[in-house]
């Protein structure tokens, strides 16, 4: 679980503890769309670390996201139409 999300749970009106898992939707998400024909792939995102550094010191002013293996933070679907 990521600081971002830990924080967030301390305030008062957070989310509820184990909405971020992607582990809760992802099945069932998967399965909604593989009954309407699309086979659905998720994948982790995080910020390029050189990126952010730039950004941080004022050098940059976009930040790229790039893939990564955890879904604790940031994650990405897309779907394909499966062939008929």
């Amino acid at each position: 679980m990521t600081a971002s999300v830990r924080s967030l749970r301390r305030h008062l009106g957070g989310p509820p503890p184990r909405i971020h898992d992607p582990e809760l939707w992802r099945p069932a998400a998967a399965e909604l769309c593989r009954s309407h024909g699309i086979h659905l792939e998720v994948r982790g995102l995080r910020s390029s670390l050189p990126d952010y550094v730039r950004f941080v010191v004022g050098r940059q002013a976009q930040v790229r996201m790039v893939p990564s293996r955890s879904l604790a933070a940031l994650y990405q679907g897309r779907g394909r139409k499966l062939a008929c």
